[in-house]
């Protein structure tokens, strides 16, 4: 059979994995009856191919979670604005939980009543002391700093709470603070502010210190229309704790707010519109911790010769929610089912093992479950080739090498002979070959740079029949290279600094 095109029926081979995509044309969120359905799909055409896959399933603890945003004026008669804001994300440490029914709300909060009174008491109070001093609209904002405080110092002085949060709220004056300079959070005390960037565990220090009550990152741009219109996804590091409130305001809602600032009280530090502590913003996040369940889909294809060790390909199957994750990472999943149809018929020097992982865009959820199942067995893996973001036609390849200086050149020397001009990085990539080299396996990331991971973009639509098949020839001849030779015991052994990093990485889970 010619490797691109099936001569009897006139299909190449990207034609038909395209086919094959069409059935997971949706959003496949980590731990969803949409993901679970592909797993099954998945698993459907390994049956048919011959093989004998197993579906192995494993839980997942997962924080959802809601935010609200209103904006009001110094004017008691004006009216509040709800803006529509996300909460950012938190990974969740998936060893804090155990034995908890699935898809059952978690909470380990038995004080959360109590402190929930202990709250309205005080806000009441704060309310009486307000009226007394400084009047009706005063007294709003006062108890309003009051409970934001009480629920910081929860937060801080509970670790029950620290790990497991159920809401979190501030109110004060709205700032925008632009990048976060010296001068504007100097005058960010007690304010909700904006930002032009994602919060970063050394910009949430600063942020800490100078004060703030909760903080808003501006995504987007001026042109978004539709579902680009709606707050971008930002994540929490794995393992950072956070007290203050955070979410994602649209650019153009930001845009809006700044102009109110400007217009409540224009003649004070325009340059800062806000200061004037005209214009009051009040920022609520809920989260509830969940169990779901999801499948990773294990396969292998025996080699021709009884030459110990295997090579393992990898390629996650789940999607963000906003998108139906055609480039990020269907397309890697159909290659993956296009190569397992080839080394059935025609095998590879040793044996091949073939998992589609799940809840990868949860934190490489998948590949940790998988490396916790097969430990024992992963002394024998020669190499883990990992497919992340594949099929667009205008892009350039790059092969992240996770693994060891001499690792980094066998698979230079392989894309030479190949005739590919594929840049090869040495570096801790994002995805799930990281899990596989925390274990001592040598591991790479085949990328194609393209558009739309993320998004609600990510269509079938922008994927290219021609660039699929000429990724599986690629991989491919990648696998039967590395299936025929043998690896020595200094290509398994990481750089120093990559080994610490990946370390640390992984002692959050």
């Amino acid at each position: 059979m010619d490797r691109r095109k099936d001569r009897e029926s006139g299909v190449t081979t990207g034609q038909r994995l395209l086919q094959w995509m069409k059935a997971l044309d949706e959003p496949r969120p980590a731990g969803s009856g949409a993901e679970r359905e592909a797993a099954m799909h998945i698993a459907k055409t390994i049956r048919m191919a011959g093989g004998e896959p197993e579906t192995e399933s494993f839980p997942i603890w997962l924080c959802e979670q809601t935010a609200a945003l209103t904006v009001s004026g110094s004017d008691s008669k004006a009216s509040v604005l709800h803006i529509p804001v996300r909460a950012y994300d938190r990974p969740v440490r998936q060893s804090s939980y155990t034995d908890v029914p699935s898809d059952t709300p978690v909470s380990t909060d038995q004080a959360a009543p109590q402190r929930q009174t202990d709250a309205s008491v005080g806000l009441a109070a704060a309310k009486r002391q307000a009226d007394a001093s400084v009047g009706q609209e005063a007294a709003k904002r006062q108890a309003d700093a009051s409970l934001g405080q009480a629920t910081a110092r929860e937060q801080l002085n509970d670790p029950a709470r620290n790990e497991k949060p159920e809401r979190l709220e501030a109110a004060g004056p709205l700032l925008y603070v632009e990048d976060g300079g010296t001068h504007a959070l100097s005058l960010a005390k007690g304010c909700i502010v904006m930002l032009n960037q994602a919060v970063s565990s050394d910009l949430y220090r600063k942020l800490s210190e100078a004060g703030i009550a909760a903080y808003l990152t501006v995504t987007g741009t001026p042109i978004d229309v539709g579902q680009d219109r709606l707050p971008a996804r930002r994540r929490i590091s794995r393992g950072e704790e956070r007290t203050i409130p955070g979410a994602t305001i649209h650019c153009q809602d930001a845009s809006m707010l700044i102009e109110k600032m400007a217009a409540d009280e224009p003649q004070k530090q325009p340059q800062l519109p806000g200061i004037s502590r005209k214009t009051w913003a009040r920022l609520t996040t809920d989260s509830r911790i969940v169990r779901k369940t999801s499948q990773n889909v294990c396969a292998s294809v025996s080699g021709k010769t009884d030459r110990e060790g295997y090579v393992l390909l990898t390629a996650h199957y789940d999607s963000v929610p906003e998108g139906p994750g055609a480039y990020d990472n269907l397309a890697a999943c159909s290659v993956l089912v296009e190569l397992y149809r080839r080394l059935y018929v025609h095998p590879a020097d040793r044996e091949v093992r073939f998992a589609w992982l799940g809840s990868e865009e949860q934190g490489m959820l998948g590949s940790y479950a998988y490396v916790r199942r097969h430990e024992s067995e992963l002394r024998a893996c020669l190499a883990d080739i990992n497919i992340d973001l594949a099929g667009q036609a205008i892009g350039s390849d790059v092969i992240g090498v996770t693994g060891s200086d001499s690792f980094a050149s066998e698979i230079r020397t392989i894309l030479e002979e190949y005739g590919s001009d594929a840049e090869v990085r040495q570096s801790i990539w994002s995805g799930d070959a990281n899990t596989f080299a925390w274990k001592g396996v040598p591991a790479l990331t085949y990328d194609r740079d393209g558009f739309g991971m993320h998004t609600c973009h990510d269509e079938q639509r922008f994927l290219s029949a021609w660039e699929l098949g000429r990724e599986a020839d690629l991989i491919e001849a990648m696998v039967r290279n590395l299936a025929g030779r043998e690896v020595s015991a200094s290509e398994r052994e990481l750089p120093e600094e990559m080994g610490l990093e990946l370390q640390k990485l992984f002692a959050e889970y």
